[in-house]
């Protein structure tokens, strides 16, 4: 079973971003998940190809990014970062073309 198999209610945050993580691969993307040992509000999710940087916070849906999080989103976006909150695989997939 996939977790796209799951009702959604019961699909977690961690699934959908082990889900990118595999499509950013297969599409030839370094993608990490990100833990931050200092730093609050930084994205889940870290992809890079041909120069693009691109950061992803995951959320299920209906769900908005914490006050930290849209803040330190702001800050990366006004150094020209590309920053997603990104709810479905659907979504992911149009950013990581």
């Amino acid at each position: 079973m996939t977790t796209f198999d799951k009702p959604f209610p019961h699909l977690l945050e961690s699934d959908l971003q082990s889900d990118i993580i595999d499509f950013a691969h297969v599409r030839g993307w370094f993608c990490e998940k990100v833990v931050s040992q200092s730093g609050r509000g930084i994205m889940d999710l870290y992809a890079l190809r041909r120069g693009r940087h691109v950061w992803m916070e995951v959320k299920r849906k209906d769900e908005e990014p914490r006050p930290q999080q849209a803040k330190r989103a702001r800050e990366m976006k006004a150094q020209g970062a590309e920053v997603y909150t990104v709810d479905s695989i659907e979504r992911a997939r149009e950013i990581l073309k």
